[in-house]
C-alpha cells in the first residue's frame, strides 16, 4: 500500500512526458521547426510592426495577402500530384505578392522588407539542407 501512490505518480508523471515528446515542435506536415501557418491578417500585422507601416500600407498589403491566400488555396484544391508544378506556381504567386507589397513601401520599408526577404530565403535554404 505504501508503494502505491509513488508508483502510480511515477507512471503518471513518465506518461506525460512520452506524451511531450511525441511531437515535433511547429504544426504536423510543415516541418521541423517551424510553426503554424499565419493569417493573412497576422502576416500583415507583422510586417506593419516589421516594416512601420501606415494603417492604410497595413491594410493594403492585408488584401493583396488576402489575395494570395485565397489563390494559394485555389490551386492546393486544382492540384494533383505534380509537386514540383505545385511548388512553381506557389513560388510564382509569392514573387507576385513580394513585388506587389514592394509597391506600396517608401525606400526605407523597401529595404527592410529586402531584407526580410533574404532572412526568409535563408531560413528556407538551411531548413532545407537539414532535410
Amino acid at each position: 500500500m505504501k508503494f502505491r501512490i509513488p508508483l502510480l505518480t511515477l507512471v503518471v508523471s513518465l506518461a506525460m512526458t512520452a506524451m511531450l515528446f511525441a511531437q515535433p515542435p511547429g504544426a504536423p506536415g510543415r516541418g521541423p521547426g517551424m510553426g503554424p501557418r499565419l493569417t493573412p491578417l497576422e502576416r500583415a500585422e507583422q510586417l506593419k510592426a516589421d516594416l512601420n507601416l501606415t494603417d492604410e500600407q497595413a491594410a493594403k498589403v492585408k488584401a493583396v495577402l488576402e489575395e494570395q491566400d485565397k489563390a494559394m488555396k485555389k490551386k492546393m484544391e486544382q492540384a494533383e500530384d505534380d509537386r514540383a508544378a505545385m511548388r512553381d506556381a506557389m513560388l510564382k504567386m509569392r514573387q507576385d505578392t513580394d513585388k506587389k507589397i514592394s509597391e506600396l513601401l517608401n525606400a526605407e520599408q523597401k529595404k527592410k522588407f529586402e531584407q526580410i526577404q533574404k532572412d526568409r530565403r535563408k531560413r528556407f535554404e538551411e531548413r532545407r539542407r537539414e532535410d
